[in-house]
């Protein structure tokens, strides 16, 4: 991920809503949509920015 997002803001946004990024993409917007709440959401963030290979 870091790869790709080079800041836990830029993957926030796109787990936020990654509509506003491609409106053709499958994703959920999962914060605008209420899916997480803020707190689960920055958990997700913290996770999946935790799991980044180098």
């Amino acid at each position: 991920m870091r790869a790709k997002y080079q800041t836990k803001a830029q993957l926030k946004a796109i787990i936020w809503d990654a509509t506003e990024f491609n409106p053709q993409t499958s994703m959920p917007p999962f914060g605008k949509n209420n899916i997480l709440s803020p707190e689960e959401l920055d958990l997700v963030v913290d996770y999946i920015w935790s799991i980044n290979t180098p």
